[in-house]
């Protein structure tokens, strides 16, 4: 995690069973994980570790 933020990266270890019940949904694809965690992050509800 050093080396993404030397390079300027803002990383931010997440909790990844409580991000997937926040998401929710059947369908499980890389484009709607992005979505579903980009909107986690806009509204402040990440489920940072």
């Amino acid at each position: 995690m050093d080396e993404l933020e030397s390079a300027g990266l803002d990383a931010r270890p997440v909790n990844p069973l409580e991000a997937k019940r926040q998401i929710g949904g059947r369908n499980k694809t890389d484009k709607l994980d992005t979505r579903g965690l980009a909107m986690l992050l806009r509204n402040g509800t990440l489920p940072e570790v």
